[in-house]
């Protein structure tokens, strides 16, 4: 059984007596997502790229939000097209594809697909590309590949299309649709915003060639994510300054450079998963370490949102440890100058932080703290926070 109190507790928004249903919108972020955030800009707010540990500490953090988003989708850090928001990502990658279209070519969207994935390609047709509709089937509520096949041609060089409609909630066949998109000679763009927060990514398994989510509707920071196959996004048009070279993926596809602080926040959302995954399956066996072929004891029916830590996984090479880089030391007084509630979440984390406030260079069992009973302040109780666990039990006199 899925344990909600669990769930909540990593949620300081979740702590009144409002229900939020605007999840399309956006989701409350994580507290690990807030307090990496006030860390980073409490102490690493400096620029990127000189040589000074201060600078080295910051971009340090910065590459490994963009690790833990290529680790999200199953792709590689420097496929990974960090931007303000999906729709601005989308736009910038039109902008960078059009030199490569002809007049005459096409590209092909929906009239499923939200505004992102459709405007900024309509905007290509006052430039001589035609743009062709692919219309959804009234009855069935979802994009066939009936419909699809008229529209391709020898000119056809782009698909557009929904993994998951935000509209209706149909999810498509992905896969099949870039499969045939590709036998046409097409390269394929998919939205993954409605999709990532219910359903595991994994841009090789579909093939695609650019896939686009938000990370801000699947518990984190307010940013859009952009993944592109390395070869396109090295022949793609740079976006970014003049100064800044075509081979330098992916920062010629980011104007301006990405917001250091919520970049550096992004791998709260896998400690989130992670910890999601060790609460409700640690029982599972790993057939790597098992020898097993894979067969879980897990009841029918359940599905886990994110697999366990082991190479044998599709997530990526290196899962079953820590691929992030160390993160700086936090000097011991200012860890006592203010407390951090993910202290008692971290610690269920590959990448946890040890008491003393330095990384740990090895995995930290995620059994040492299976769940929040101590509390956000480890059992101290000196926190005095409403929705820490320790604070509840004092309060109730238990």
């Amino acid at each position: 059984m899925f344990d909600v109190e669990f769930a909540r507790a990593h949620f300081p928004a979740l702590t009144d007596d409002w229900a939020l249903f605007d999840n399309a919108g956006g989701t409350p972020p994580l507290g690990g997502v807030i307090d990496r955030i006030r860390d980073y800009a409490s102490r690493w707010q400096v620029q990127l790229g000189a040589t000074y540990q201060h600078s080295a500490a910051a971009a340090a953090l910065v590459a490994e939000g963009r690790r833990a988003m290529a680790r999200l989708v199953n792709a590689e850090p420097d496929e990974i097209v960090l931007g303000p928001s999906s729709t601005a990502n989308v736009r910038v990658l039109s902008r960078a594809l059009r030199p490569l279209l002809s007049t005459g070519d096409e590209v092909v969207v929906t009239n499923l697909d939200h505004e992102t994935n459709i405007g900024a390609w309509r905007e290509l047709e006052n430039e001589s590309v035609r743009i062709r509709e692919w219309r959804f089937d009234p009855e069935r509520l979802e994009l066939t590949l009936e419909g699809l096949e008229p529209l391709l041609g020898a000119r056809t060089r782009l698909v557009c299309f929904t993994h998951c409609s935000n509209i209706v909630g149909t999810i498509h066949d992905a896969a099949a649709i870039i499969r045939r998109a590709h036998e046409a000679g097409a390269l394929t763009c998919v939205d993954g915003v409605a999709y990532a927060p219910h359903r595991r990514v994994d841009v090789k398994a579909l093939d695609a060639d650019f896939y686009f989510l938000s990370p801000y509707k699947v518990y984190g920071p307010h940013l859009g994510m952009l993944y592109g196959k390395r070869r396109l996004l090295r022949e793609l048009r740079g976006q970014n300054h003049f100064f800044i070279p075509e081979g330098e993926v992916p920062s010629k596809f980011e104007p301006g450079g990405v917001v250091h602080e919520l970049a550096a926040a992004l791998p709260a959302i896998l400690d989130y998963l992670l910890a999601l995954d060790e609460r409700h399956f640690a029982a599972a066996p790993c057939p790597k370490r098992s020898g097993s072929s894979g067969s879980s004891t897990r009841s029918p029916g359940t599905r886990r949102r994110w697999p366990r830590r082991c190479s044998s996984s599709s997530v990526s090479a290196g899962a079953c440890a820590s691929s992030a880089a160390p993160r700086p030391t936090r000097p011991s007084a200012h860890r006592r100058s203010r407390s951090s509630w993910t202290d008692g979440i971290r610690a269920r984390s590959p990448r946890a932080w040890t008491r003393r406030g330095s990384r740990s260079a090895t995995a930290i069992s995620m059994r040492t703290a299976r769940s929040l009973r101590s509390g956000c302040c480890r059992g101290t109780g000196w926190c005095g926070r409403a929705w820490c666990t320790t604070t509840r039990r004092r309060r109730s006199g238990a």
